[in-house]
Parts: structure tokens; C-alpha cells; sequence
């Protein structure tokens, strides 16, 4: 197993957070576990996360083919699927593994209000932990919450009864289809209870370093669960075949119907509605929701090298307006090797259950927020203390601190249904072609040009931020920040005795009331390209290579705030990047088949439209501000190989990020591991 290099602070004998220079390892740490650079107990939790415990998968199939009559085939099929997959989790730590000066912010479901600011509470005085006079901030890792006590489990059942037919009515050819589907599933891990925890270390209840008793730590650390259910039923009917004999061919058409009904509910447990658990967001839905639709389709030979083919679609919802859809395409053999298309189209999405069905919404929290109020303040207060040259060292690092608390942070909020809503809309083109210019060889590039409507969604954090001063009375709560404002401008003071910028007032980013609505609009344009060709190599087998990927050359979102679209924002931040390909090589010969694919993103920018100059604004060092400007671009190597000489039998195996390459760092994300994977599996079919 691959260690991941970065020991945690949390470890069991723990570390006393004096300040941000001043941290100091507990007595008991063993010597090979302290640090030799800070002098902090660390301790590797990777071989205590993520063991498997309990996974069971299980199916039932049957499938069952009959005929009715001489001119019908029938098919009955019965499926049913269930897994159960759990894990032990790592000890939990002290505080969550949140810093006591921190404090979060989440949502009362059934309240309708606000919970916190929140924050954990130090070590007080007299508690058998705390070796200091004064409150202490004690960041260890709570054993006895191991063992199985922490844990992450999901249960799931899938089930499908359905009937097709098939069938012929004169000279047209018929299929229709019938069934039910059902699918639950429940998710059960440990939070932390806001009220159970404080009490526990307040009260001095909770021993650290020993096995506390079982119902101290079911109220310090409860179950929450996630159960959601959902239920479609669906009739669907098509009938096709030729009306007419044009001179350049048959006149093909296809008409149909699909009504369907959708029941879907997803709820969190009661403690986690009632804001109970600490920055835990609830989620309530539960509604049902039918839609119809009828369609047709044409195929039309308008000379021997030209067809154009039409389709209409019709879509009702009961929980939006009618819509109709229309599709033109147009396919011209330039060449017998060149192959010219087209097609132009229109979309539909009704708005689902979550986005206008009857529950009280879900939330949730954005991350990387940058506060435009509060955040120039920051960077003045801090400036006044990084240029005096009588500021100490841990005085400028503790006004970094103040100051990136305040530019970048997390903001709470609580998105609602909207049955108003009315149905997103689009508009497609797509210009292409295909070549081969010799056998099993060919090239395919197409453009394609999206634009958006009343695209169903809440609206992005940056845009609510940009303006707030539009915003009705009560959709962006901020919340009172006085006391750790009093320190941050005590400090400034202390280097610039004169200073009188201050925060005017102006609370700290508390909860926005984030709705859905319809005001979203995107335009995004790109190409798509393709190639491929085969060798055989007779005795030696068959060779197959392939590229294939997508170049993204504009992606932009509508900014409310501004009325009008956003820069494009393809190859930065928010959208990652513009590049992605893949290249396969596959050589098969006799029963065996292996290949290798080489995957490749793009580098792209770290700056976005809510941050233009990210690193700049974060005060990044002149030797890192090459990386963090641009994230760079990730390749990995993937390998498969399966055998099927024995009879009903099928051998794979497969090795993900074959060299264990590393991703690359994202300066706003941190570094996330990148692991080499290696999987096995085994198929009998009779």
C-alpha cells in the first residue's frame, strides 16, 4: 500500500494549538513519530481508512421469449439487484479535525432558519487533557472511536419487470413496451452532534486516550442516514416503415408515443433536518410527476446522394407548459469516401422533482468564496502590517491568517424548490464530416455550437456576491463578526496606531437563500474528432488504434448580476480544461485481447471570473506564482488485457495509471492522490 507522505497532526497522543508558531506535541508521543521540522506528533492514518468490511452484491435475472398469435414476439423480462457496501472509517478527531477558531455556518430543514456561527470548543480549564491555565485548543485523534464505532455503509435495491412486443401490421413494422422500475437506497455514517460534542469536553466528560462508554460516544458522534426511493412506470409505442417510393429511394417514417410516471423521495434523518449534526446539509423530497410525449421522424431521399431527414417531438409534463421540438439533418455522400452532415435541433427539459416538486429543499455549501465586501478591507488591514519593518514574524503570520479567513472562505446555503418553474429550452447545430481514405481507415471532425434557455438551477455564489446589493431584503444573511474583527484591527493597530479603516459594518458571509429559477443562459461551442484504423496481421492477430477527444473553443454562463454573458471561461478555473483526448492501441490474437490507452488533459488557468487575478489577490510568492497561475496538464496510462479460451468463460484484468503518475498540484484545490489501481474480473455466461 503507497503511504501518502503527509502524516496527520490529529494523532492519538495529540498536539496543543498555542497558535499558529506555536504548537506543541503532548507528552506520551512516541520518538519516531515526532517531527523533525515542527516538532508536531504525527501520525499516518491511510492504513486505518477505507477497509472493507461488509460488500455483498447479489442479482436475479430472468428473460423469457414467447410468441402470440403467428405475428407477435413477446419478451418478459424480471431483473432484481441488491449490494450492500460498507467500510471502517479512521478514528474521528478532536474538533472534527477543525481548527477552535474556525466556525461554520448550515441549515435548519425543519426550523427554517440558520444554525451557528458554530464553533468547537477548546479544552477548559481543570479538564484531565489540558496542562494549561487558560483554554487550550487539543488537536489529537479519539481511538476509540476506531475499531468499527466510525463507519460509512450504503444499501441499495434495484428491480424491473417490463413486457415488449413486437409485431408487423401490413407493411409496417410495430414495438411497444411496458413495465415498472423500482430503486431505494440507504446511506448510514457518524457526524458530529453540535450540542453532544460540546457537552462531552465542556463537561469534561469525554476521556481523551481512553475507551470512553458506548452512549457518551453515540451522543458526541450519532448515526445520520440518507434514504431515498424512487418509482417509474412507462407505456411506449413506435411504429415505422416505408409510405412511399421516391426516385431517389423509399420515404421511411416512424411514429410514437412514451408516457411515463416518475415517483421519487429523498430524505435525511430527522437529526440531520433539524440541524442537529455540525455542517451537515438535509435534503427533502417527495413528489410525482407524469409525462407524455408523441413524435415522429422521417427519412427523405432527396437524390441518390442526398437525405435529409425531419423530426417532431411533442413533450407535457404536469408540472410544466407543452413543448415542441423540431430536428433537421442532412447527410450528402460528397465522395464514396467523404461524408458531409449537418443538423440542426431543439431541446426540452421539464424541470425534475427536486427542482419543483413539493419538498422543503435541500442544502448545501459552496467552497472558495471570495467575500467582495469584506476582502479588499482584509487586504489593506494586512498590508498595514506586512510593510511596517517592526512587525514580528508570527505578527505577519497571524495577520495572513485574519486576512485569507476573510478573502476566501465557505458560504452556506439553502436551495429551495420553485413550482413556477418553466422548462429549459435549446438550440443545437453540428457540421461535420467523416473521410476514409482508404479501408478500415477513417477521420471524423465535427463542430457543434449549444446555446441554453431558462436553464433550470440556482444561481452561482460569484454572481449572487457581484450583486448583493440588488438582492430582496433577507437572501444573503452575514452574521456578526465583531469579536475576531476587535483582534484583527487590535493588531493593526499595534504597527499603524492611526489607522482608521475598519469593515463599516459589515458582517462576515453567513447563509444565502439560493432558489432555483430560470434565469441561467449558456452558449458553448467546440469540436469533436475521431480517428481510427485496423491492421490485420494474419498470423499475428489484428492491431486496432484510435484518438478520439474534444476541444472546448468557448463556454459561456449568463451573469444576472451583469445582465449579459460572462467572458468565456473554456481552459480556466471553473471549467477545467479545453482539451481532452484519449489514444488506444488494441492487439488481439486468438483468445486474448489487451490494450493500452493513453489519457491527456490540457493545463488551464487558476483564475475565474469571481477571481481574475487569484494568485495575485492571495499574495503568492514571486517563485510560486508560476504554479499556481496554471494548473498543468495530466496524463495517465491505462492497461487491459482479457482472455476467453475457456468455454462461457471471460478473464479481464486492468491496470489504471499504470506508471503511478501523480496529478498535478491545483493551487486553489490542494494536491489530491492519484493512485495506481489494479482490478480483476470474472465472467460465466450459459
Amino acid at each position: 500500500m503507497r503511504s501518502n507522505n503527509a502524516p496527520s497532526s490529529f494523532s492519538p497522543t495529540g498536539n496543543y494549538f498555542l497558535s499558529s508558531t506555536n504548537i506543541v506535541a503532548a507528552p506520551g508521543c512516541p520518538a519516531n513519530s515526532i517531527d523533525p521540522v515542527d516538532k508536531q506528533c504525527k501520525w499516518d492514518v491511510l492504513p486505518y481508512s477505507g477497509l472493507t468490511t461488509n460488500n455483498k452484491r447479489w442479482a436475479v435475472v430472468s428473460n423469457t421469449d414467447f410468441r402470440i398469435g403467428s405475428s407477435i414476439d413477446a419478451n418478459v423480462e424480471i431483473t432484481t439487484a441488491g449490494a450492500t457496501n460498507s467500510y471502517l472509517v479512521a478514528p474521528l478527531n478532536a474538533s472534527n479535525g477543525s481548527a477552535t477558531s474556525s466556525s461554520s455556518i448550515w441549515y435548519n430543514v425543519l426550523g427554517g432558519k440558520m444554525v451557528g456561527p458554530f464553533s468547537y470548543p477548546k479544552l477548559p480549564v481543570g479538564h484531565p487533557s489540558n496542562r494549561y491555565s487558560t483554554p487550550v485548543e487539543y488537536r489529537a485523534r479519539l481511538m476509540d472511536t476506531g475499531n468499527g464505532f466510525n463507519f460509512n455503509s450504503t444499501e441499495s435495491k434495484q428491480s424491473r419487470v417490463m413486457l415488449a412486443l413486437t409485431g408487423t401490421l401490413g407493411n409496417y413494422d410495430w414495438k411497444s413496451a411496458a413495465g415498472i422500475m423500482d430503486s431505494t437506497a440507504t446511506k448510514a455514517t457518524r457526524a458530529v452532534s453540535a450540542k453532544g460534542y460540546t457537552d462531552a469536553i465542556v463537561n469534561k466528560t469525554y476521556k481523551f486516550g481512553q475507551q470512553n462508554d458506548a452512549a457518551l460516544l453515540e451522543a458526541m458522534f450519532p448515526v445520520r442516514t440518507t434514504e431515498g426511493q424512487a418509482r417509474i412506470q412507462f407505456i411506449d409505442g413506435t411504429i415505422t416503415g416505408q409510405v412511399a417510393q421516391l426516385p431517389a429511394g423509399p420515404l421511411s417514417v416512424a411514429v410514437g408515443t412514451d408516457i411515463r410516471r416518475e415517483h421519487y423521495e429523498m430524505k435525511s434523518s430527522v437529526n440531520v433536518l433539524r440541524g442537529d449534526m455540525v455542517g451537515i446539509f438535509g435534503l427533502q423530497v417527495k413528489d410525482t410527476v407524469s409525462h407524455y410525449a408523441v413524435f415522429s421522424e422521417a427519412t427523405i431521399p432527396v437524390l441518390k446522394r442526398v437525405e435529409v431527414s425531419a423530426a417532431l417531438r411533442a413533450d407535457k409534463t404536469s408540472n410544466a407548459e407543452a413543448h415542441v421540438s423540431p430536428k433537421l439533418g442532412l447527410r450528402i455522400n460528397a465522395l464514396d469516401s467523404l461524408l458531409l452532415r449537418a443538423t440542426a435541433a431543439g431541446g426540452f427539459r421539464a424541470p425534475n422533482i427536486v427542482e419543483s416538486g413539493n419538498g422543503l429543499g435541500r442544502s448545501s455549501v459552496a467552497t472558495g468564496v471570495v467575500d467582495l465586501r469584506r476582502c479588499p478591507v482584509a487586504n489593506q488591514l494586512n498590508a498595514l502590517i506586512q510593510g511596517s519593518a517592526n512587525a514580528t514574524a508570527a505578527d505577519k503570520a497571524q495577520a495572513n491568517s485574519f486576512r485569507g479567513n476573510e478573502c476566501v472562505g465557505s458560504l452556506p446555503s439553502f436551495v429551495a424548490s420553485n413550482p413556477d418553474l418553466k422548462p429549459e429550452t435549446s438550440q443545437s447545430l453540428t457540421v461535420g464530416a467523416v473521410w476514409e481514405p482508404v479501408k478500415n481507415t477513417t477521420f471524423a471532425l465535427d463542430y457543434y455550437n449549444i446555446e441554453r434557455k431558462d436553464e433550470i438551477g440556482s444561481r452561482s455564489t460569484s454572481d449572487i456576491l457581484k450583486g448583493e446589493a440588488s438582492l430582496p431584503a433577507g437572501q444573503l444573511i452575514r452574521t456578526d463578526n465583531t469579536a475576531n474583527d476587535n483582534e484583527f484591527l487590535a493588531l493593526v493597530k499595534k504597527y499603524a496606531p492611526g489607522n482608521t479603516i475598519n469593515y463599516g459594518g459589515v458582517g462576515k458571509l453567513g447563509l444565502v437563500y439560493n432558489p432555483y429559477v430560470n434565469t441561467g443562459k449558456t452558449k458553448v461551442s467546440g469540436l469533436d474528432f475521431d480517428a481510427a484504423t485496423r491492421f490485420n496481421l494474419k498470423e499475428y492477430g489484428d492491431l486496432r488504434l484510435r484518438l478520439e477527444g474534444n476541444y472546448t473553443l468557448n463556454y459561456q454562463s449568463y451573469s444576472q448580476a451583469d445582465g449579459k454573458y460572462a467572458d468565456n471561461t473554456a481552459g480556466n478555473y471553473d471549467f477545467g480544461s479545453r482539451l481532452r483526448t484519449k489514444v488506444r492501441a488494441a492487439w488481439k490474437k486468438g483468445n486474448w485481447d489487451n490494450g493500452v490507452t493513453v489519457n491527456y488533459l490540457s493545463g488551464y488557468s487558476n483564475n475565474n471570473d469571481a477571481s481574475p487575478t487569484y494568485c495575485v489577490t492571495q499574495k503568492v510568492s514571486a517563485e510560486n506564482m508560476a504554479a499556481c497561475e496554471r494548473v498543468k496538464a495530466r496524463t495517465t496510462t491505462d492497461y487491459n488485457l482479457t482472455y476467453s479460451g475457456i468455454p462461457h468463460a471471460k478473464l479481464s484484468l486492468y491496470v489504471n495509471n499504470v506508471f503511478n503518475k501523480d496529478s498535478p498540484v491545483n493551487w486553489r484545490d490542494g494536491w489530491g492522490a492519484q493512485l495506481r489501481t489494479i482490478g480483476f474480473s470474472a465472467a460465466y455466461t450459459h
